[in-house]
């Protein structure tokens, strides 16, 4: 079993101990809602957030949990049908999985784990959507597990994305300098050779907006 298997069994056995209101009081339906959460079908996914989104506290750490580990799955999902070379459902583009990210950036996007982060720099499927740029204040910090990771992550979404991180961080007022901002360069420039020519244009596009802006 795995770890994030393991995750959710104990979301689901700890629900009660661990967090007040709805949760708290309806121990069946909330167990119902979990299970459903689990399930293998991406749809019985999908109609168990939408329904545990409206009934559950945001501030719960079963909650705050059980989104996560929920995006994290709908992540390795998509990884799956794009090996396949099979686009995602429509239903599940749009407006399932942005209602997660959704859910996530109203909920728990200013204040993130390391863990949270990488979750979601992984699973951000938009390199130049406005969640990216929100998510980029938390890349500094992480710039060291993002070059990385990079180094041996096979999806050129996720090298795309992660990449995009490292951009708006050096294009936003969170910028530093240092070994941040050194490293988040080297990444852009690496970049350019990815074997992926969206990697490689992202990174290209993404020099070129730094160097107007560093323009005197």
């Amino acid at each position: 079993m795995n770890a994030l298997a393991v995750g959710m069994l104990l979301l689901t056995s700890e629900a009660v101990s661990q967090s007040p209101g709805w949760l708290e009081a309806n121990p069946q339906a909330a167990a119902k809602l979990l299970k459903e959460i689990q399930d293998d079908s991406w749809e019985v996914r999908r109609d168990g957030f939408l329904e545990f989104g409206k009934l559950s506290d945001p501030s719960s750490k079963t909650t705050r949990n059980t989104v996560f580990n929920l995006l994290d799955r709908e992540h390795q999902q998509l990884k799956t049908w794009l090996r396949k070379e099979q686009p995602p459902p429509e239903a599940w583009s749009d407006p399932y999985y942005p209602k997660i990210l959704e859910y996530i950036q109203r909920h728990y996007l200013p204040d993130l784990t390391a863990a949270e982060f990488q979750v979601l720099a992984r699973a951000n499927i938009n390199p130049e959507s406005g969640f990216s740029v929100l998510l980029s204040k938390h890349a500094g910090k992480n710039m060291a597990w993002i070059a990385a990771t990079l180094e041996t992550e096979e999806s050129e979404y996720v090298r795309t994305n992660m990449r995009a991180l490292a951009a708006e961080w050096l294009l936003s007022p969170h910028r530093s300098g240092g070994a941040e901002q050194t490293l988040a360069y080297e990444i852009l420039r690496r970049g350019l050779t990815d074997k992926s020519p969206m990697a490689a244009s992202y990174s290209k596009r993404a020099l070129n907006r730094l160097a107007r802006k560093e323009q005197p």
